[in-house]
């Protein structure tokens, strides 16, 4: 049995019963994804031909004719389904290389700072993430927070409080260290082709993403509006601010809100949470383009939210951090 993916004349051979967005996921099919629940409609897809189930949550959207979501979808015949973004599909072959640490510093109280130059020529577009082996084995993916015109690889790692991985690397990783990337990977990347404006919403080391999106969009001469909104709890969950102010100065097109939940609004930091924040300032997202990047309760609201502003589906590009021990 096998299923044929359209813009992209892919063919993958899968079982009876395979979940659609697990089959996407497993062959680094280009589709974004968020809750994973049928509620977010950020994995629609158009099913051309095929004997498809779906089950859907009770609350779940209205589709179209011929539409899915992705996760709640299970295959059961050879099938054709038609992917969103057909115009601005970009596919960079997932590779394995050795990288080099060059630099690995705190920005803040939880969060360090990892550079790493790549063996090799690495192809991979803003907004995605890689798969880092460390020293010793351990694995955790991370999301590029440089462009992809910089020659070194720049990530932003928490450390979990008794993770089984992160605390030991303030002490145990060293420049000089090598440290193994696959990828690229994810579908969250930023569409050059669109010409409206892009709202980038972040929380915690959502920032990384956004930074990489924001930059790289910015570095193109884009006149549309670029908006970002970081949030965090207190101020010293922060980092990264001195980076976004200089951007504000460099390109007049560019603003961005600090929005603190745990901490009273000041003169540069708003109070709130983002989605009720964003709807505030924003009565429309019709015609936007919206990355929202972080925390995956974060991610979900502002996806709903994003729909309720009339945002269009594919016009939602959503990366949830789920917790990695």
């Amino acid at each position: 049995m096998h299923l044929d993916l359209t813009p992209l004349n892919r063919r993958v051979v899968i079982t009876p019963g395979s979940n659609l967005l697990d089959i996407l996921r497993e062959h680094q099919i280009p589709v974004s994804w968020s809750c994973m629940a049928g509620r977010c409609q950020t994995c629609r897809c158009q099913v051309l031909s095929g004997h498809v189930e779906q089950q859907l949550p009770e609350d779940a959207p209205e589709l179209g004719a011929g539409e899915v979501l992705a996760c709640c979808t299970t295959l059961h015949s050879d099938s054709v389904v038609q992917l969103p973004d057909c115009d601005d599909v970009v596919v960079h072959p997932a590779r394995t290389l050795k990288t080099t640490v060059t630099a690995f510093t705190p920005v803040c109280h939880d969060v360090w700072l990892l550079r790493l130059r790549p063996a090799k020529p690495f192809s991979w577009s803003a907004g995605q993430f890689v798969r880092l082996t460390f020293p010793g084995g351990g694995q955790r993916s991370y999301s590029m927070a440089s462009t992809p015109e910089d020659d070194e690889l720049e990530f932003h790692i928490r450390i979990v409080p008794d993770g089984r991985l992160t605390p030991s690397l303030p002490a145990g990783l060293k420049t000089g260290d090598s440290v193994k990337l696959s990828g690229p990977l994810g579908a969250s990347w930023l569409r050059l082709r669109h010409d409206g404006p892009l709202l980038c919403v972040a929380s915690g080391t959502g920032l990384a993403p956004q930074l990489s999106i924001i930059r790289t969009a910015l570095a193109t001469g884009v006149t549309r509006p670029v908006t970002l909104y970081y949030g965090a709890r207190r101020e010293e969950d922060l980092y990264g601010v001195a980076q976004l102010e200089q951007l504000a100065r460099d390109y007049p097109g560019f603003r961005f809100h600090v929005v603190l939940s745990q901490q009273p609004a000041s003169a540069h930091r708003r109070h709130g949470r983002l989605p009720a924040t964003i709807a505030g300032d924003i009565p429309s997202l019709a015609g936007w383009k919206i990355y929202p990047a972080g925390n995956p309760a974060m991610v979900a609201s502002m996806t709903e939210l994003a729909l309720q502003l009339g945002a269009r589906p594919q016009d939602i590009h959503a990366d949830a951090f789920y917790f990695q021990p």
